[in-house]
């Protein structure tokens, strides 16, 4: 075994120590070494993570792993556009080029809310040249594979579509057109205003998830119909 391994790349070696090796094929390595993993403590939802490791020299190699599913070479790796699918601890691997393994766990990561750029009112679109609606109720739910949610009040009504059938977690939603890609983490938005429908295909939609209610709002998104622009801000809950 320990010939063969002689002739082995780095990642050969741990790879094949890791499926069943004895302490003496890893007696090169320096067992006092303690690599040390950083990690943002908070994060705003749609902000970037920054992943760090430092403590290792020879590095051959890294191998990031987190939650939802996250895996990475980087030595200072990144998660963009967080949710709070991404909240937890990280651990990575560092890999020297002589074979050595060494593992090291960040701190629990926090994901905090989403806050959108303007000021709101709960229930509540505000246009930049139509009537500004109250909305009387609210509901979300599942359908055909999205989740929906509807509000609508004296003189109009909103409706969001976001991928996936399950309630949206806490982070930021791109908005798509109704003929574009539709993908996890888009959003589908159309709105009656003054006996028309007005559409929009770009934008952001923030998206808190607490005390068992979705705070769902976007600000200064610009709708068209029939020729016609408005920008809308709004701002619903759904309990």
């Amino acid at each position: 075994m320990r010939s063969i391994k002689i002739l082995l790349p780095a990642l050969a070696i741990a790879i094949s120590c890791m499926q069943g090796c004895s302490s003496k094929d890893f007696e090169h390595c320096d067992e006092t070494l303690v690599p040390t993993a950083t990690a943002d403590a908070q994060v705003v939802a749609g902000g970037t993570l920054n992943l760090s490791v430092t403590g290792i020299n020879n590095v051959h190699m890294y191998n990031w792993r987190g939650p939802d599913k996250f895996f990475s070479h980087g030595e200072n790796a990144q998660v963009t556009n967080v949710s709070a699918v991404n909240a937890g601890r990280y651990t990575v691997e560092v890999i020297t080029n002589d074979g050595c393994m060494y593992t090291a766990t960040t701190d629990s990561v926090v994901i905090t809310s989403a806050t959108p750029p303007c000021t709101l009112t709960n229930n509540f679109a505000a246009s930049s040249n139509l009537a500004d609606i109250s909305y009387s109720s609210v509901s979300g739910y599942a359908s055909g594979g999205s989740y929906i949610v509807h509000a609508s009040g004296t003189g109009g009504s909103i409706e969001m579509e976001f991928a996936g059938a399950n309630r949206p977690i806490t982070g930021i939603y791109e908005i798509q057109s109704w003929g574009g890609s539709w993908v996890q983490g888009s959003v589908r938005v159309i709105m009656w205003n003054s006996g028309w429908s007005w559409n929009t295909g770009a934008g952001k939609v923030y998206v808190n998830a607490a005390n068992g209610k979705l705070i769902v709002s976007f600000c200064n998104v610009g709708f068209s119909s029939n020729g016609y622009n408005t920008s809308i801000n709004c701002q619903v809950t759904v309990p």
